[in-house]
């Protein structure tokens, strides 16, 4: 994170992502599997000046049991 009163009169582009997820379910067993930011974008989010980079593209698996 940056902050200095500077910054705060930056104009930031716009910026979008998409993400997507696919899960699978056999009985009491489950999977999924998340993309986010599936192209990629670097954006960054202001508020209160404070500048913060978004997630860059990332992949998250996860696996379970329901009981």
């Amino acid at each position: 994170m940056v902050q200095h009163s500077r910054l705060c009169r930056l104009r930031l582009e716009p910026y979008w992502s998409m993400d997507a997820a696919v899960g699978y379910t056999i009985g009491s067993f489950f999977t999924r599997f998340n993309v986010t930011n599936l192209t990629d974008q670097r954006g960054y989010l202001a508020r209160s000046g404070l500048y913060e980079s978004m997630w860059g593209r990332r992949a998250i698996l996860s696996v379970g049991v329901k009981f």
